[in-house]
């Protein structure tokens, strides 16, 4: 009898064995996810950062423009304006 306890377990060794790499390929899948995640969410903060930095100095920009050339500023809005104008009036 105890040789036929042998072969069956012999018998399962591949299925044990395949069950195992299954689980390791889960286990490794789920840590690149997870670190695939990290990366992408570092990445997206670092843009935004670099975002939010960019739109100040351009806000503070033309702060400054429209402070120092009032009659520009007031040029380029009634320009920009009437783009807008024309563009929507052709719809």
């Amino acid at each position: 009898m105890q040789t036929k306890s042998v072969k069956q377990s012999s018998e399962h060794a591949p299925l044990e064995l395949a069950q195992e790499a299954v689980a390791k390929g889960r286990e490794a899948a789920y840590e690149a996810v997870a670190m695939g995640r990290e990366a992408a969410q570092d990445f997206v903060s670092r843009g935004r950062d670099t975002v939010q930095k960019q739109v100040g100095a351009a806000s503070n920009w033309a702060s400054t423009q429209t402070k120092t050339n009032p009659l520009r500023a007031l040029g380029i809005a009634a320009a920009v304006g009437a783009v807008v104008g024309l563009l929507l009036s052709r719809r």
